[in-house]
């Protein structure tokens, strides 16, 4: 800008309006990924994936997954629009119908945040026994106001891979009922436990045959190995017709904002699994994993009770299920 023979120079800053959004913490499980993948080391090898992996520790792609992909493409094309109900789900019995929700064990605190949902831990891991809190796991859920929503693990625990036994559930579900709270459960690693799917859902289908209303957060990411499909399923289990109609109707109220004509090709191929002819084909597949799962457990126990001499009892790692520890 020239003014009387003087020079001024004007230098623009640009603000951005964006300038006080603050940055988030680093997200621990992608943070171990981030630092793996740096590594050099030859011996390496990543724990952060939460996912089946073969030998060669690649994603396994389950045969059953690769018929149906295959047989359903053509029925995907023609089916442009769906409604805002999903897909069918294995946890209760086969071919009942669900809707759609996300959330698991890493992320059950942001959701709540997120949502504004006042919530408290309970008891369940106690590092002096590696295993299972349970009176203080009991003690803190009689403690919750009466009629709270209690977040239960149906199987597989993720992190600590300690389930409780047959007979702490029916605990579980005394002290639930007597505190009228509904229980909401995570089901996201349903036949990692033991191998077998009915097995697995034994603790919901404990708490559905006591006529408990309650919720169960599905996931298929892991025990289809569908992780980039994202499908999951909101199951929710109401004492009444009318009441299912209008828990229903806010579940689609919700979704359809968020998604409205939802993602069709990995419902369509959970869908087709579970039904006939390719749900006993998919239980082999499942069994197969889990066998080597508890084969890898029994591996990395043998090693360690022969490097280790300081007298620990390895043995929690053969009582945990699935592919925590």
């Amino acid at each position: 800008m020239q003014s009387f023979s003087r020079f001024s120079m004007v230098a623009a800053v640009n603000i951005s309006r964006f300038e006080g959004i603050s940055m988030a913490p680093p997200d621990p499980t992608i943070g171990v990924s981030e630092a793996f993948r740096a590594s050099t080391n030859e011996m390496k090898l990543d724990l952060a994936v939460r996912a089946y992996r073969t030998e060669e520790l690649q994603p396994y792609l389950l045969n059953v997954v690769k018929k149906v992909k295959l047989s359903s493409l053509e029925e995907i094309f023609l089916n442009l629009f769906v409604t805002l109900d999903g897909v069918r789900q294995s946890t209760f019995c086969r071919n009942a119908d669900a809707g759609e929700r996300r959330t698991q064990r890493g992320n059950h605190k942001d959701i709540f945040n997120d949502a504004r949902v006042p919530w408290s831990e309970y008891r369940y891991y106690d590092p002096k026994t590696v295993g299972l809190d349970f009176e203080g796991m009991i003690a803190d859920i009689k403690a919750a106001p009466e009629g709270s929503f209690v977040l239960l693990q149906g199987c597989a625990h993720n992190p600590t891979g300690i389930d409780p036994t047959p007979e702490q559930w029916e605990k579980i579900a005394d002290v639930v009922q007597e505190k009228n709270h509904i229980p909401f459960f995570d089901v996201a690693y349903q036949g990692f436990a033991s191998g077998n799917l009915d097995a697995d859902a034994s603790s919901v289908r404990l708490f559905a045959a006591r006529g408990m209303e309650l919720m169960v957060a599905q996931s298929y990411s892991k025990n289809l190995g569908l992780y980039a499909e994202r499908i999951g399923a909101i199951n929710v289990v109401c004492s009444s017709a009318d009441a299912v109609a209008r828990v229903k109707s806010q579940l689609q109220r919700l979704t359809r904002p968020m998604y409205s004509n939802p993602p069709i090709h990995g419902a369509k191929i959970v869908t087709n699994v579970v039904g006939d002819p390719f749900f006993n084909e998919w239980r082999k597949e499942m069994e197969m994993m889990a066998k080597r799962i508890k084969s890898m457990r029994r591996k990395l126990y043998d090693s360690l009770t022969v490097k280790d001499k300081s007298g620990k009892d390895w043995s929690f790692i053969l009582k945990q299920t699935g592919m925590f520890k």
